[in-house]
Parts: structure tokens; C-alpha cells; sequence
């Protein structure tokens, strides 16, 4: 069922095996889960030779690539952005306008990015860590606390410390708390879309 779809779009590193993780913790919340694959099947176990590959690769690939991939998406989807993902989920959620909400993991861009106005009932929750020098000093933070004044329903949520792979299972940079945290924003997302049991 389209409505209960969820979206995981990756970080740098790939399709790893903690988005796989993450994939499955947001299965079991009852969701139909995809994860596109936008970087041709390449997983990168440093954000050195992953940033070197972005950049051969190029950022409109990366988006163009997800568009090819939620073309099927139905109305009513929950996109999770990880870092590099959160771009193709805000973009998508934006220009379609028809998202039950977005999640961004370390990553922002402000609110009209991709349009004059974010489109009303669309919520979006932003997750990063307090420090993460890639949120904080590539203008993601001020991005985000644009994003919360400019359009309602929109939350910042910041969390100590200052990794940037906050759910990767397997990294120094995962927190289990802010997981959670996400997990239940997913789970709330989807929860109007649920059928009473």
C-alpha cells in the first residue's frame, strides 16, 4: 500500500549494511520499504573515497538517479534523507508535494531549494548531531533553523555529540538514542495512514 511506503535513501558510503539495518528497523514498523541505490552498487568504507567518487559522479546524477527511481512512488510516501540522500528526499518531497513527510539525517538545504514554498502538509524532521562539523559548518545547520521558521510543522532536533552517520550500524559515528528518535518519527509519519486494528 502506497501510503505506508517508506523511502531510505543513503548517505556517501552506499547501500551499506547499516542502511540495510535501518531499512529492516523501519520494515518492522509495518512499512513497505525501498532503498535506491545511487551510487552504482559502490560501497566506500571512508567518506574520503566516497566524497572522490560524488565528485566524478557528479550531484545531479545522484538526483537524477533517484528520480528514475521513485518514479512509481505513490501518494502518501515517508522519505528518510542520510546526508547525501536527504537532497533527493527533500527535492522529492518538494516537487511532488503529495509526501505523508520527510526525515533528513545530517544534511539540510534550505526550505526553497527547490521551490518558492514548501508545500503545506508535508511535515519534516531534521536530525543531526549538535557538533557534526558537516551540519554545523556547510550551512546545513542554518539551513535547518531556517526550514523551522519558514514552513509549519517542520523540527529540528539536535543531539549531543558530533558524528554524522547517526543510525550507521557498525560506525563510531552511531548513536542509538537519536535512531530511536528517528525511528519514531518514521513511525509516527506512517501512523495516520495505519488501519485501526
Amino acid at each position: 500500500m502506497s501510503a505506508r511506503e517508506v523511502v531510505v535513501l543513503h548517505h556517501l558510503l552506499g547501500v551499506t549494511d547499516g542502511v540495510r539495518a535501518l531499512a529492516e528497523h523501519i520494515r518492522h514498523l509495518g512499512a513497505d520499504v525501498r532503498v535506491p541505490d545511487l551510487l552504482d552498487g559502490v560501497i566506500h568504507a571512508d567518506m574520503t573515497s566516497a566524497a572522490a567518487h560524488l565528485e566524478r559522479l557528479g550531484m545531479d546524477a545522484v538526483v537524477a538517479r533517484a528520480e528514475a527511481a521513485l518514479t512509481d512512488l505513490g501518494p502518501g510516501a515517508v522519505l528518510v534523507g542520510l546526508s547525501l540522500g536527504a537532497v533527493p528526499a527533500q527535492r522529492t518531497a518538494q516537487l511532488r508535494g503529495d509526501c505523508a513527510g520527510v526525515v533528513l539525517v545530517g544534511a539540510c538545504l534550505p526550505p526553497d531549494a527547490f521551490g518558492a514554498v514548501w508545500p503545506p502538509g508535508t511535515p519534516v524532521r531534521i536530525h543531526a548531531a549538535a557538533d557534526d562539523p558537516v551540519f554545523r559548518d556547510e550551512g546545513d545547520r542554518d539551513a535547518a533553523e531556517a526550514f523551522v521558521t519558514a514552513a509549519p510543522d517542520v523540527r529540528l532536533r539536535l543531539h549531543p555529540g558530533a558524528g554524522h552517520l547517526l543510525t550507521e550500524e557498525g560506525s563510531p559515528d552511531l548513536d542509538p538514542e537519536a535512531t530511536a528518535e528517528i525511528l519514531a518519527d518514521v513511525a509516527a509519519l506512517l501512523r495516520p495512514s495505519v488501519p485501526d486494528r
